[in-house]
């Protein structure tokens, strides 16, 4: 069948969303193959597909890109390319243009799935004979400014969510089709994850501010945006204190530790990892940062939400929640103890939200054994065997 070759954006969260679709396509026989930074390379591999070093010259295995852990991987990574222009006497575009020819030479790929996020940067370098591409948005946010939409206006993005977990208001573009969730349900773990801890006997709380709640937003004060999220998750905490009835299973980022927080219940499990699929099946809620492929996990497991938006399209992820009544969503600047408990129990309290869910879950099945983003891709597979049948 034909060589297909994912460029996600360089975030575990954008990694997760693509590898059930990846994982189907294999299944069909295609070959799969990742682009990405040696970072990442042991994720990828875990999950089965073939691992391409990306800016390897740039970033080597021994050294991993980040190094202010204020930026995104990309911000970094874009500084790091700036620099080493300048250094070779080059412009950053010539740099990214190189690195795509490079790679398509190793892989020669038949379709290019490129992560939105990365249009800005690599759809200009891009060259006449290049492999087609497909554009794929882990977020149901419009990911381009105007200039990149000009650039990607005769280009599919696929959307990796039923359309029915949208505002009924959203107007897209054209060229946006909104396909199967593509929840991996089966994506590896890893070990360590302090089992022998969870209290089965307890209602289980799961909480989580996602894979990139350790940078911040240009333009915002770094520190005042990691002590915001102490705070919240402090008053997280401390509705434990007077729930015994519930276990607690909070993720921390690389910037918090257990030790910021003080008078930590019995029942409160702070960990830097959970395995957050298996923990879902048993929880009876999830309080999430408004992350789709959280979102997407809960609606799949039949989870009620507390959403607390962070930043960017968690923002309207958090207004779909509340919006569909799969959850309530609150701003997590002014959440209190009193506020997230007072919440906590509305969930508890009203069966809505689990029937609601259940309604949802079962248009994300639907949509999911549809298969719609396989079928346009493989069109589109079909459309390049035809044009050089013809030529």
């Amino acid at each position: 069948m034909a060589t297909i070759l994912f460029m996600m954006w360089p975030e575990t969260g954008h990694l997760n969303a693509s590898y059930q679709l990846a994982k189907t396509l294999k299944s069909r026989a295609h070959a799969i193959a990742y682009a990405q930074l040696y970072e990442f390379e042991a994720a990828v591999c875990a999950e089965g597909f073939e691992f391409v070093p990306f800016f390897s010259e740039l970033v080597p295995k021994d050294r991993p890109v980040r190094r202010d852990r204020s930026l995104s991987v990309f911000e970094e990574l874009g500084v790091l390319c700036d620099q080493f222009a300048s250094d070779q006497k080059t412009t950053t575009l010539e740099l990214m243009r190189e690195e795509l020819n490079g790679i398509f030479g190793r892989v020669k790929p038949d379709l290019l799935i490129m992560d939105s996020y990365n249009a800005r940067f690599l759809i200009p370098a891009r060259r006449v004979g290049d492999p087609p591409c497909i554009l794929l948005s882990p977020t149901i946010v419009d990911p381009y400014d105007d200039k990149t939409a000009a650039l990607v206006s005769n280009m599919t993005t696929l959307i990796l969510c039923p359309e029915e977990f949208d505002l009924p208001q959203r107007k897209n573009r054209p060229n946006y089709r909104y396909v199967e969730a593509s929840c991996d349900q089966q994506r590896s773990v890893k070990p360590g994850f302090p089992w022998d801890r969870v209290d089965e006997s307890k209602k289980l709380v799961y909480c989580s501010l996602g894979t990139q709640s350790h940078w911040s937003e240009e333009g915002t004060d770094h520190a005042s945006t990691q002590r915001g999220i102490r705070n919240f998750l402090q008053s997280v905490i401390s509705v434990m204190a007077g729930r015994a009835d519930c276990q607690l299973v909070m993720t921390l980022s690389d910037q918090v530790r257990a030790e910021d927080f003080h008078s930590v219940p019995a029942n409160a499990l702070l960990v830097n990892y959970a395995p957050q699929t298996e923990i879902l099946t048993k929880a009876s809620l999830a309080i999430t940062h408004g992350g789709l492929n959280t979102i997407k996990d809960c609606i799949f497991l039949r989870v009620p939400m507390l959403a607390f938006p962070l930043r960017g399209d968690q923002i309207g992820n958090a207004e779909r929640v509340a919006f569909h009544g799969l959850g309530l969503a609150a701003s997590i600047q002014t959440a209190s103890t009193e506020s997230i408990s007072l919440m906590m129990g509305q969930l508890e309290r009203d069966p809505g939200f689990k029937s609601r869910l259940e309604a949802m879950r079962k248009v994300f099945l639907r949509i999911e054994r549809e298969q719609r983003a396989v079928t346009i891709i493989e069109e589109r597979l079909a459309e390049k065997v035809n044009a050089h049948a013809m030529g």
